[in-house]
C-alpha cells in the first residue's frame, strides 16, 4: 500500500493509515538549557519498514468491546 493509504481489515475493524519507512530526529532540538537530561543527545532514528497505525484513538468503550469484554482497564 502507498504511504498515507487508509484501510480496514474488516467491516468492524478500525481505520488504519500506512506510515512510510523513514527517519526523524529524537530529542530536544530546541537547544533550551533547562530541558530534561533524558531528552539529550538528539539522535536520528531510522525505521526501515512501513507500518500502519490507527487513524483515530481507541476509546475505552471500543477497547472493552473488542478485547476486554466488560472488565475495565
Amino acid at each position: 500500500m502507498e504511504p498515507g493509504a487508509v484501510f480496514k481489515d474488516c467491516e468492524t475493524c478500525p481505520e488504519m493509515v500506512v506510515i512510510p519507512a523513514g527517519s526523524f530526529k529524537m530529542g530536544d532540538v530546541s537547544g533550551y538549557v533547562m530541558r530534561y537530561a533524558r531528552e539529550k543527545p538528539v539522535h536520528e532514528v531510522k525505521i526501515g519498514y512501513s507500518f500502519a497505525v490507527g487513524k483515530y484513538e481507541v476509546t475505552q468503550a471500543e477497547w472493552e468491546d473488542a478485547a476486554m469484554g466488560k472488565i475495565p482497564s
